[in-house]
């Protein structure tokens, strides 16, 4: 039998006419969770209604939820039909009305959770830790296959280029999410990172449950590394965001908070060379008077003992003066190379000391495996020195 061919417009309008013509999806209730929730100014609101298994896109309009206030996580039953979309084939089912019968398992799982934490103090402020102002080494887990991953890095590389960034594979959504996540902030904390930051682009709610873990939340709880959580957007908040010593609305955002800028530091440098002129200066004409004071009265006085006296006087001054001026200069000799060790310790082959190899081709680092081709000829440098090879098979992912 020859099949019969069909356009795809033709597709559409038989499943928009089966839809319409069909008494039952013209007038349905269904019962679901409310997620992505997004209201508009246009006088209707979209979401999706889920249950264990899947999901339909809906929308209500705002007259029709009067003085119901929905959010994520409220169980409703709605009343409503389904609207087939020709140009697109798709559908959405239309709510005309609704009653809230509670809440989701998702929202359920988050405020228990939430709750027990809390009564632990994982969320206290005076527990969390300050980042770093001057770190060598920043740390990241998140999917080295996700556009947060750019976005961090390209952020880093711009505000403090001299920095080294050890990046850790974890899977962002899924099965087992909380246990690679712990696993990855783990061995960073092992290689000696100064921060840590966990981060995910924007999800569904669904996907972002991930990180309303026990595990994620116990493991930078009680991590002696300061870690930043960037989960989702700036209206996403998870259980990580709310342990973390630092929560950060987007990736990038997190990447500007965890290093400063370099012209910043340049300019902190200079001011206190300044600072060492101005105080040097200050010392040496404190003393100065010091000294003229005590040669005026010497004049003035005229019994030889007390001449004596400021003699000897004068001789301490002098002596306490060269004193203060070899400590001071001493001090701020100090914090300049306090300083310069800070811009100098994020030197690669600090890392390399660490066991760690560096990867080269045609003199470039290598950070990823899609910038590498079978046949590649390579460099790799350990901290003893080097050996060539060549690239037989290539294997993505983790």
């Amino acid at each position: 039998m020859k099949l019969k061919t069909f356009t795809v417009t033709k597709v559409n309008q038989l499943l928009s006419n089966y839809v319409s013509e069909n008494p039952i999806f013209n007038a349905l209730s269904i019962t679901g969770e409310v997620i992505d929730y997004k209201e508009t100014n246009y006088g209707y609101n979209f979401l999706s209604l889920k249950d264990e298994q899947s999901r339909i896109r809906a929308m209500v309009f705002t007259k029709t939820l009067g003085d119901i206030k929905l959010k994520d996580g409220d169980v409703i039953t709605a009343v409503g039909k389904i609207s087939f979309y020709s140009r697109y084939g798709t559908y959405t089912f239309l709510v005309n009305k609704l009653e809230v019968q509670g809440i989701g398992y998702n929202f359920e799982q988050f405020a228990k959770l939430y709750k027990e934490l809390a009564a632990l103090g994982y969320f206290e402020e005076s527990r969390k830790k300050p980042l770093p102002k001057y770190p060598n080494v920043i740390g990241v887990v998140t999917s080295t296959t996700g556009a947060a991953l750019q976005d961090i890095r390209a952020v880093i590389i711009r505000r403090y280029p001299k920095i080294t960034m050890l990046v850790c594979h974890a899977k962002m959504q899924g099965d087992n999410v909380d246990v690679e996540v712990a696993d990855a902030i783990h061995r960073l904390e092992k290689l000696g990172v100064d921060t840590i930051i966990l981060s995910r682009g924007g999800g569904d709610a669904d996907d972002l449950a991930a990180f309303n873990s026990k595990l994620i939340a116990d493991t930078i709880y009680n991590s002696d590394v300061p870690i930043i959580s960037a989960i989702g957007h700036e209206i996403d908040f998870s259980i990580s965001d709310f342990v973390a010593d630092k929560r950060a609305a987007t990736p990038s955002i997190a990447a500007e908070i965890s290093v400063p800028e370099i012209s910043e530091v340049i300019k902190n440098i200079d001011d206190l060379k300044d600072d060492i002129t101005q105080s040097f200066n200050q010392v040496l004409q404190n003393y100065k008077l010091k000294l003229s004071f005590l040669e005026k009265e010497i004049k003035l006085g005229s019994p030889s003992q007390k001449i004596y006296e400021k003699k000897m006087m004068i001789k301490d001054l002098q002596s306490m003066l060269n004193s203060r001026f070899t400590t001071l200069i001493y001090s701020y000799k100090q914090r300049l190379q306090n300083i310069e060790k800070i811009l100098s310790s994020s030197d690669y082959s600090k890392v390399l000391e660490k066991g760690f190899a560096m990867v080269k081709k045609d003199g470039k680092i290598i950070q990823s495996a899609d910038e590498l081709l079978v046949g590649d000829d390579l460099l790799i440098e350990f901290m003893t020195g080097s050996a060539s090879a060549t690239v037989n098979n290539i294997t993505k992912g983790r």
